[in-house]
């Protein structure tokens, strides 16, 4: 995701997108050649630009790192404005300001090298979090090897230039420059250890493939990648990508059509595609035009788009038996869920960081799936409307450009931002301070957003 602030540009990651979605977004062959590298990495033999990684379930995503000139700063990860010190938080009036001076505070005596900046979630900001050896600073609860005043997830390293410009400089970050005995950084980085697999399931993963690409015919490859060009189609079946992922877990022609009338599950957290806020504001005329046009082109190619789902639902097959050794490897890595929990998933980057490299997901889909427990865990909070909805979806799915640019700009609707940290992206530093009373109003909205964690960013 390119984000602008004036003439800079920070390359962050956004929400991120489901290996199997891919297939949309210009390169349909990508989701294979993503599992085809973590197949091989389970097998010993790593590809040249790829890494494999532990997904943290984190809360509010931030920047910190020292500026050229040696200034330490920290930010949201839009990086719309960074921050040097206490004051300029106050006065910003920011979510979660209190947690953002923490962290500020803490990465004063960190080894960071000048130049250097690293994204990643909080998951705790105050030893007060942490219960009974646990935190839970989302959906998935975690066991916490040792305490440290905070806790942070770190999953990339940029660089920053004198003119405030960030770049990706690895999804390896050397987390040693965090090194603090106050917090703890865990390391998520994954080896072959940490996925091992029996001969049946190397077997499995392989067919799975296999399936996939023979599903991938001409045909079919040749309508994918004419998807991304058609932004109002797109956006559709973005959104039905999610929903499928948080409900049903398998695509097929049927369910796309009524996804349009009508949602895929019952749970309140689901909608018909025209009750969606992004579609509610349109006219009746503005409406029924899109569902005609939705309803045409599913009709005049619905051999393709079988073919297509066809291909998704092999992509899956193969992406739950990594995960599942990955659930069986719980206890072997640096971020270990609590009981009754389990990790959120993996993520693959796969290209040169920052130009061709493509970040892709891999969790469980359907009912027993984390974007469904992270929606159950939303309505368990309180967190349901206008404002869940939106970060519901995106945290369901979405894309992470991060320099890949498949046929174009991801559409606006899968990347939304939840609106507190919207407010405060579009914080313009130029204004003048806070009057007393939007201050008080900004502490007792802060307060709020802490009990139901409505500035998270999901990574």
């Amino acid at each position: 995701m390119i984000i602008t602030e004036e003439s800079k540009k920070a390359q962050t990651t956004g929400h991120m997108t489901h290996v199997g979605d891919w297939a949309i977004y210009g390169d349909p062959s990508l989701p294979i050649k993503h599992l085809e590298a973590i197949h091989s990495f389970i097998r010993g033999s790593n590809q040249p630009e790829h890494s494999v990684s532990l997904k943290a379930d984190g809360g509010v995503s931030v920047l910190l790192g020292r500026k050229p000139d040696n200034r330490v700063f920290v930010a949201y990860k839009t990086a719309k404005k960074i921050y040097h010190t206490p004051e300029e938080i106050d006065s910003a009036g920011v979510p979660y300001g209190e947690d953002i001076k923490k962290l500020l505070q803490h990465a004063q005596s960190m080894p960071i090298k000048p130049g250097s900046v690293f994204q990643g979630d909080i998951l705790w900001a105050d030893p007060s979090e942490i219960k009974s050896g646990k935190v839970r600073p989302n959906t998935v609860e975690y066991k916490i090897p040792k305490s440290g005043n905070m806790g942070i997830a770190v999953h990339g390293q940029y660089r920053i230039s004198d003119d405030g410009s960030i770049e990706k400089h690895s999804s390896v970050p050397d987390i040693g420059m965090l090194r603090s005995p106050s917090v703890h950084v865990p390391d998520l980085q994954m080896n072959t250890s940490h996925l091992k697999l029996n001969p049946t399931e190397h077997g499995s993963i392989s067919r799975s493939i296999e399936r996939a690409r023979k599903s991938l015919t001409p045909e079919v490859a040749s309508y994918a990648e004419s998807i991304v060009g058609n932004k109002k189609l797109h956006k559709f079946l973005q959104e039905y990508l999610n929903e499928v992922v948080a409900t049903t877990g398998k695509r097929d022609v049927a369910s796309l059509k009524t996804y349009i009338h009508k949602p895929l599950s019952t749970a309140i957290t689901s909608k018909a595609y025209k009750e969606k806020p992004t579609q509610r504001n349109l006219s009746e005329k503005g409406r029924a035009s899109l569902v005609d046009m939705l309803e045409t082109h599913i009709g005049e190619n619905s051999s393709s788009l079988k073919g297509l789902f066809d291909y998704m639902n092999h992509i899956r097959d193969a992406k739950h038996s990594i995960l599942d050794a990955l659930g069986r490897s719980t206890g072997s890595h640096a971020l270990i869920p609590s009981s009754g929990h389990e990790h959120e998933g993996i993520v693959s980057a796969l290209g040169i960081p920052g130009q061709t490299e493509s970040l892709a997901k891999l969790t469980r889909e359907g009912k027993s799936g984390f974007s469904a427990k992270n929606r159950a865990r939303g309505v368990e909070r309180g967190f349901y409307g206008e404002v869940n909805e939106e970060m519901m979806t995106a945290s369901s799915g979405g894309v992470s450009g991060m320099g890949y640019n498949l046929g174009g700009p991801p559409p606006d609707d899968v990347k939304i931002m939840p609106k507190a940290q919207q407010a405060y992206a579009e914080t313009n530093a130029t204004k003048s301070p806070p009057s007393r009373m939007s201050q008080l109003i900004a502490k007792a909205v802060q307060r709020k957003l802490s009990m139901l964690n409505v500035g998270r960013e999901a990574y």
